[in-house]
């Protein structure tokens, strides 16, 4: 729900045919069935979205905020210790979400 709030805030502001109540009502619900649809008849989309949570989630909650603090204040012994545990969390977090998918599939 967050990231299809995320969405409609976007197409909110970058098109005024959406703004309108009844267009924005129908998009809403359209987009929140097809989402649901794509999560249920999509072949081990659980395992699946766990790898790209795993990589994308990773990245955005770690790396960036040490890349700011790296550009902010240079690189030190925090941000050489960040970057060493959220590299351990990404290999770890990866290799078992990747491996669970790995498993759903072989079992068919």
């Amino acid at each position: 729900p967050v990231v299809l709030y995320c969405v409609f805030r976007v197409l909110e502001n970058e098109h005024a045919v959406v703004t309108h109540p009844l267009v924005n009502g129908v998009l809403r619900v359209a987009t929140v069935t097809i989402a649901v649809l794509i999560a249920l008849f999509l072949p081990h989309f659980t395992e699946i979205l766990a790898v790209i949570s795993t990589g994308l989630l990773t990245v955005l909650q770690v790396f960036v905020p040490v890349a700011v603090t790296l550009a902010l204040r240079g690189f030190g012994f925090r941000v050489f210790l960040l970057s060493v545990l959220g590299t351990g969390m990404l290999t770890a977090g990866m290799s078992s979400a990747l491996r669970n998918l790995y498993t759903v599939i072989a079992e068919g």
